[in-house]
């Protein structure tokens, strides 16, 4: 029996969620989650709605300041008032670290991996794509002078749009992008190139204009 845990308010679809679900929880196992309030995603109700229906034992956490609707309230569960929610869930992990990605995300799984750095991250909203974190081993020799300039390995346009936004925020900061936004970073990157459905409306107006008075003087032609 296994505790897993669900961060993060990204969107996806209730199915997506589902299915995943169905393949990480094993019989026995319990969920710990954070109280999100009242505005509840699609995809953070799936979660809920999958706990109730095969009731499992689950625990919220919620803070100050905070009301846990009635219908979590009321289920045979554990709901309970902390200061901190996110510590008391990690400290309860013994399974999967569950994540709806959502831009607000990033501090969450920093924290997950420097007080669980073996802790198994698994991005919910996407079919349970791995999340790894980097952990940086501290030397004891001192090198002066000396940074490590080797760019990141090259990636493609396809690479970045199925990577996991994690990752290409990664990416975007060691190639110097300013944006912040997986599709921002991307467009960064690659920035989108004219194509001949961008010609202008009124070019090719004059291209049909011409080509019909070629054809009108043929016909005067002819007929004389």
């Amino acid at each position: 029996m296994a505790t897993h845990i669900v961060i993060g308010l990204g969107e996806c679809s209730a199915e997506a969620v589902t299915a995943s679900l169905n393949d990480v929880i094993k019989e026995g196992d319990s969920i710990a989650l954070a109280w999100a309030g009242k505005d509840i995603p699609e995809s953070m109700q799936a979660v809920y709605k999958y706990v109730f229906n095969r009731e499992m034992d689950f625990t919220v956490y919620y803070t100050e300041g905070q009301t846990v609707h009635s219908s979590v309230r009321d289920r045979e569960g554990t709901v309970m008032k902390v200061k901190d929610p996110l510590s008391h869930m990690v400290e309860s992990l013994t399974g999967k670290v569950l994540v709806l990605w959502d831009d607000d995300i990033e501090d969450a799984i920093h924290y997950v991996f420097d007080h669980a750095p073996t802790a198994t991250v698994l991005e919910l909203s996407n079919g349970l794509c791995p999340i790894s974190g980097v952990v940086e081993e501290p030397s004891d020799e001192v090198v002066e002078d000396e940074e490590d300039d080797t760019p990141p390995t090259p990636m493609t346009r396809e690479e970045l749009e199925t990577a996991t936004a994690f990752v290409v925020k990664r990416y975007g900061e060691r190639m110097g992008c300013e944006a912040k936004t997986k599709a921002a970073i991307i467009d960064e990157l690659f920035p989108p190139t004219d194509t001949p459905s961008d010609v202008a409306p009124a070019d090719v107006l004059a291209l049909i204009d011409s080509a019909m008075a070629l054809l009108e003087q043929a016909r005067a032609s002819i007929q004389k």
